[in-house]
């Protein structure tokens, strides 16, 4: 035999090989075709139950490397991974919690009904050792380790000649399996963060883009990635949603869907109960058995071709409240299921008792079957349908995922499905009178579901005629993001010459000679220079705000993000430090020149400067920056307001700077949105110094975040990843705010209370500027009340937690008019001093009181009212009953202006959100310098 096929030309040995392939297929088949097209010519006279290719038979093998029970089918290497795990015997537990565990007696099956009860009452106990030794020599033991998933898997298996006590615990065994389960996924969870660098993988296209730009796949990742091997996970259920989506584009909806339930009373689970059990004190009999048995139905249906052959499948296993499984089966078959086949394999009918008394008794005992005669039947309640007789609609409640409406496609398909009834596909949702729409914004369009862009169309035409095509691109950018304009891309056609005149202007005064018009390319620098603007205010580009994509590179916007970093003017940073540097006090030169230090030294460290009101931090804070600056290297200073980022050189709010998660409290360890690769990443990688401003205001997630996310961008295990972050602000003042949160809420929020704060080293400003410069002792007294205060020194009422105001701490009026007067005396004559009205403002704890009185004030003031109202309406229009428009308007919400507007020229006006740090900050003051019809122009 061995000499002849050595003997074999090329073309015996292919077909020699093709032979014994078919005679192996032949042979498989014939093993399986017993229930070829079965289920269209279902016999009630036929007993499968027996048959060698369905029963799982009993649970008798024993596997030779650890002597465990196994049902034939079973992976060999399910309980000791195939010998490579052995563990000593489990000890028999001592009496008599031997003989409560027995199940036999009455004492011991109440025990055993309330044993997670009675375990309970140790919950607080703590065991412990100091070495593992063998029980019967008492030596120390040395053994090797491993995964807690092996260990698990061999402790819960039935062995000869062993008692598995585990077993027997019922509740207390689900318990114990979930609890250890849970720590199995948490030694996988951290083999994989610890094994990141072998996971390193993004999306294909930023791989792509990241080579063809520079050649380099390191800093494109993110920071924890879960593969697609780890079950659940996004990259793990996005697989098999393009597996399901593949199968559905190529060989259209499936034929069949199954559910395959497990039953509690099979054979094969009842043989193996213990004493006094129930199936469902053993739920690992329950998995395994449903395992076996899906197994088998799926050779069923994919080998013996019981519905007739199979072109694909998938399925899907759920699990249900007490832990029975339940899998979802798609089946694609090569031939279809013609109408008329339908009843033989599809019924909704109670079998005949007498033709077939078993099907009959398995259906009436709500037992599963792979034996369907089924019926189809309509609906015979609810109204019939116009047009289909046979029809019938019921109230029965759908619902579909809700989108953002930043979220544009996805919240324009929402607004589709909720109108256009019984789509068969996204394509017949996103077409409209026969015309296929690019997008479902389109479509929305079309059918008249979005406002128009008139009312943002007059309020570009208005400020085009008083303001330059700067600051109307400005304009144009916030109405982008704030106002979700319906069509923006129309928008950019009718006002792109006017965003792009100062371009052309430029143009022509570089070419007198030339006769210049708008040009494609003159267009593109205005979106670049618009996506620059949509990126600085909320981290979008233009292809997230429905308007062209500009021709840039990734370099560019590296660039760009370092610029914003870099380009300052070196001699006005000269002039700025020759002009203040001598102005330091000596515990503000101490500071200054200890934060230097580590900068220059390239110690990465905390530092909180601890600076009560008015001692200089924003003095020392601005010269630092201006230090690192003038030395051509970046220093980043953010704040947690806006109107405190206004303070500082450069500054801007520590959310958009930092791309702090607004989920805070709801992430463990929670990770800026920062990604490698990008500008941002490569700006935090090359600073010196990170200053943040008013961060006893922020949570202490938030720096710890900062501290994870710098330390994975520069690739620096040490505290903020070696750079040196300052912290700046004052305890005594506003702690992190916890909606409906308790005193203990605040201080657990603290960054106090956080793991970092034992790593900070405190830095103090004591010296009050104001009394030093002006050498008024009232003021002095004044500031150290203030303190006093702040550190909690005046005694506070015992019963009611109150404190009593010193009579020389502040002056107190009668009433809110003699108030007003006081703080702004004789308004008609000096709202025209600016300098005047920024130091002057009145502070409330209700907005009910800030209305009034800035009414009242708005008053006194010349001039014609003018009144802006907000548009509030309901997204659903059949809503509009429950919540009319007046109970719309009377709504004020915390952040929100109210519903009507009242400004005259020359108010002072407070800007309430974010649009452009940081001169566009929350809490920006402006005076009012023309009110048109639908824009207001201010001074800052």
């Amino acid at each position: 035999m061995v000499a002849s096929r050595a003997a074999e030309s090329p073309e015996q040995w292919q077909t020699r090989r093709e032979d014994d392939r078919t005679r192996r297929s032949t042979s498989r088949a014939a093993r399986w075709a017993f229930m070829e097209r079965e289920a269209f010519q279902y016999d009630p006279t036929k007993n499968y139950d027996n048959h060698c290719q369905l029963y799982i038979e009993r649970m008798t093998e024993i596997y030779s490397y650890c002597d465990a029970f196994k049902w034939p089918g079973e992976a060999p290497g399910m309980c000791c991974s195939n010998g490579k795990v052995k563990l000593p015997s489990l000890r028999l537990p001592p009496e008599p919690l031997e003989s409560l565990m027995s199940g036999t007696t009455a004492t011991s099956k109440h025990f055993l009904e309330n044993i997670r009860k009675y375990n309970s009452c140790f919950q607080m106990t703590s065991f412990g050792a100091t070495s593992e030794t063998d029980p019967t020599t008492g030596m120390p033991v040395d053994r090797k380790k491993v995964s807690a998933m092996d260990f698990y898997a061999y402790r819960i298996m039935m062995r000869t000649g062993a008692v598995n006590h585990i077993l027997r615990c019922r509740q207390l065994f689900h318990q114990f399996i979930v609890d250890m389960y849970t720590k199995i996924e948490s030694e996988r969870l951290w083999f994989i963060r610890l094994n990141q660098n072998k996971l390193r993988v993004d999306e294909y296209i930023h791989l792509r883009d990241a080579i063809a730009n520079d050649g380099n796949t390191d800093n494109l990742d993110q920071l924890v990635i879960l593969p697609s091997t780890f079950t659940r996970s996004p990259r793990h259920m996005h697989e098999y949603t393009q597996d399901a989506m593949t199968y559905v584009k190529n060989y259209g909806r499936p034929d069949l869907f199954v559910t395959f339930t497990r039953n509690a009373t099979w054979e094969e689970i009842q043989e193996e109960l213990l004493d006094g059990q129930n199936p469902f004190d053993r739920h690992d009999l329950l998995a395994r058995v449903f395992r076996q048995k899906l197994i088998k139905l799926m050779n069923i249906i994919t080998k013996s071709h019981v519905f007739r052959p199979t072109r694909c499948w998938m399925y899907s296993i759920e699990w249900q409240k007490r832990g029975l499984p339940h899998a979802h089966i798609l089946i694609w078959l090569k031939e279809k299921i013609k109408p008329d086949e339908i009843d033989s394999v599809i019924s909704a009918a109670l079998p005949d008792r007498q033709q077939d008394p078993r099907l009959f008794q398995i259906i009436v005992k709500k037992h599963d079957s792979w034996a369907f005669r089924k019926v189809f039947k309509r609906r015979v309640q609810g109204t019939i349908v116009p047009g289909y007789p046979n029809i019938r609609a019921t109230n029965a409640l759908g619902r579909v995922y809700t989108g953002l409406p930043n979220n544009f496609e996805c919240f324009f398909l929402q607004l589709l499905l909720h109108t256009i009834r019984g789509p068969t596909s996204f394509e017949a949702l996103g077409t409209v009178n026969g015309r296929i729409c690019a997008t479902f914004r389109e479509a929305c369009q079309l059918i008249d579901l979005l406002e128009d862009d008139a009312q943002w169309d007059a309020t570009i035409t208005e400020a085009a005629t008083i303001q330059s095509p700067a600051r109307l691109r400005n304009l144009f950018v916030i109405i982008l993001l704030a106002c979700g304009p319906s069509n923006p891309e129309k928008l950019w056609e009718s006002y792109k010459e006017g965003l792009t005149e100062d371009i052309l202007i430029q143009a022509r005064r570089e070419n007198p000679g030339l006769v210049l018009n708008y040009t494609p390319d003159m267009f593109n620098q205005t979106l670049i220079i618009l996506e620059d603007k949509a990126l600085a205010m909320a981290g979008k580009d233009l292809k997230q705000l429905g308007l062209p994509t500009p021709q840039t590179t990734l370099g560019d916007r590296l660039t760009r993000e370092i610029l914003r970093e870099t380009s300052y003017d070196l001699n006005d940073l000269n002039k700025y430090i020759s002009r203040n540097e001598p102005l330091l006090l000596p515990n503000q030169r101490a500071a200054h020149n200890a934060i230097l230090d580590r900068i220059n030294r390239n110690v990465g460290e905390i530092i909180f400067l601890d600076a009560p009101g008015g001692t200089g931090k924003t003095f020392v804070i601005n010269l630092l920056l201006a230090k690192i600056r003038q030395q051509s290297k970046i220093a980043i200073a953010v704040a947690s307001s806006g109107i405190a980022a206004t303070l500082l050189h450069g500054g801007r709010t520590a959310h958009s700077t930092l791309k702090l998660p607004l989920n805070l409290t709801q992430c463990e360890a929670p990770l800026d949105n920062i990604s490698k690769g990008t500008g941002e990443a490569k700006v935090l990688q090359e600073c010196k110094l990170i200053v943040w401003d008013e961060c006893t205001m922020a949570h202490k997630q938030a720096l710890e975040a900062r501290d994870r996310t710098l330390q994975y961008l520069r690739g620096n295990g040490k505290f903020m990843g070696g750079a040196v972050l300052l912290l700046a602000g004052d305890f005594r003042q506003t702690l992190p705010v916890i909606p409906k949160g308790t005193m203990a809420d605040e201080l657990k929020a603290c960054w106090k209370a956080s793991y970092l704060c034992r790593h900070v080293h405190k830095l103090e400003l004591k010296t009050n500027m104001r009394v030093h410069l002006q050498g008024d002792a009232a003021a002095g007294q004044y500031a150290q009340q203030l303190l006093s205060l702040g550190d909690g020194k005046i005694a506070a009422d015992p019963t009611t937690g109150l404190i009593t105001i010193p009579n020389n701490f502040c002056n107190i009026v009668d009433s809110i008019e003699t108030f007003k007067t006081s703080v702004f005396p004789d308004i008609r004559r000096c709202f025209n001093d600016h300098k005047w009205l920024c130091e002057r403002a009145i502070l409330a704890p209700k907005n009910d009181s800030v209305n009034d009185i800035n009414l009242q004030i708005q008053q006194q003031l010349p001039g014609v009212d003018v009144s802006y109202k907000s548009i509030d309406t309901v997204v659903d229009i059949d809503q509009a009953v429950q919540y009319p428009i007046e109970f719309l308007n009377s709504l004020e919400p915390p952040g929100m202006p109210p519903h009507s507007l009242v400004f005259k020229v020359v108010s002072p006006i407070m800007l309430l959100r974010n649009l452009h740090s940081p001169k566009l900050s929350n809490g920006t003051r402006f005076c009012v310098k023309n009110l048109m019809l639908h824009v207001i122009e201010a001074t800052i």
